[in-house]
């Protein structure tokens, strides 16, 4: 498993309820990779997670490095 498909995080709703895979992407405005486009906090009952890919770009290295700020970043499914 690659580093990057092994990724989780969470992150709250934005303040205009738009949905970001974490609080880094969500500073640099890069939306949730599930989504089509910029997706709502109206939209989440319809959007599919599970398995979803993860928005990532040089600035993950600090989760997956396990020192991320305080968002709770994780490796998962690594045995």
């Amino acid at each position: 498993m690659s580093t990057a498909s092994g990724a989780t995080g969470s992150s709250p709703p934005a303040w205009r309820g738009y949905l970001y895979d974490c609080d880094f992407n969500q500073m640099l405005g890069l939306p949730l990779a599930a989504g089509a486009g910029r997706a709502h906090l109206r939209d989440l009952a319809a959007l599919v997670l599970e398995g979803a890919p993860v928005a990532v770009a040089d600035h993950c290295y600090g989760c997956t490095a396990g020192q991320g700020s305080s968002c709770g970043g994780a490796l998962t499914g690594i045995t």
